[in-house]
């Protein structure tokens, strides 16, 4: 989570906020985003909290992303966050900036960003049980909480990434009552089964680059429209003409 100790009571953050000029809720809005507190927010970090935060929004985060991003670095910063925030914003009134400031700082606040980036992922289960870290890339899989895996959707995220088996035939190996959708409990079963003789090195390092696959692959599935600050933004993904970016960034942001 951006701040594991604030609050994410709508009341008690908008007591936070009471008193306070725009710039100043924006930057409490960039720590509840800032998941490592790292003071900045990289690719990575930007599209798993946003694609969090709005589970059902289709969008082209990585345009998004280069909308506050305006140095070109690859990272955003405080600066760079607030000032997208309040330009975006300005043309909301003072009350409705702050209705919106609440409902995204609630909403950041109670997201843990989960990384795509193998070696973080590795850091992350280094002191994990063999079957949390399995638990981790369940839930990398399972994108829609459901609880299990169909068929269609294992053939198509496995095929993405791996050349070594046939997707087909795997997906039977782990479809254990062959009902045609793979459940956690047999996920769990037969993966650790499959490498209970891997050593405990290699298979902190398999899971996390498993781990990593997938959360990639749900990432890259994120596209076309919406923004989820403002539902009236449309983030193009087709090339736009100078002019068009012009007015998109200047009259269509969040």
């Amino acid at each position: 989570m951006g701040n594991s100790h604030a609050s994410t009571d709508p009341n008690h953050v908008r007591k936070e906020l009471a008193n306070k000029d725009r710039e100043e809720m924006a930057k409490i809005l960039f720590e509840a985003f800032d998941d490592d507190q790292s003071k900045t927010i990289d690719m990575w970090e930007f599209i798993d909290q946003y694609r969090k935060y709005a589970r059902d929004a289709k969008c082209d985060w990585m345009e998004v992303f280069k909308l506050y991003d305006t140095n070109n670095d690859n990272m955003i910063d405080v600066k760079e966050f607030v000032t997208f925030i309040v330009e975006s914003n300005k043309h909301y009134s003072e009350e409705e900036f702050i209705e919106r400031m609440i409902s995204a700082i609630v909403g950041f606040r109670k997201i843990e960003a989960s990384p795509t980036d193998s070696h973080h992922i590795w850091r992350q289960m280094k002191k994990k049980t063999r079957k949390e870290m399995v638990e981790m890339i369940w839930e990398a899989i399972d994108d829609d909480c459901n609880g299990y895996c169909d068929h269609k959707e294992f053939v198509l995220h496995v095929g993405a990434f791996t050349k070594h088996k046939s997707p087909e035939t795997l997906f039977k190996v782990y479809d254990s009552d062959k009902n045609g959708k793979i459940s956690k409990e047999e996920f769990f079963t037969k993966f650790l089964n499959e490498n209970n003789a891997v050593a405990d090195d290699l298979f902190l390092s398999k899971c996390a680059k498993v781990c990593a696959k997938f959360r990639q692959i749900h990432v890259k599935d994120t596209v076309h429209d919406v923004h989820v600050l403002d539902a009236s933004v449309k983030v193009k993904t087709q090339p736009e003409t100078k002019t068009q970016k012009i007015n998109r960034k200047t009259k269509q942001l969040c």
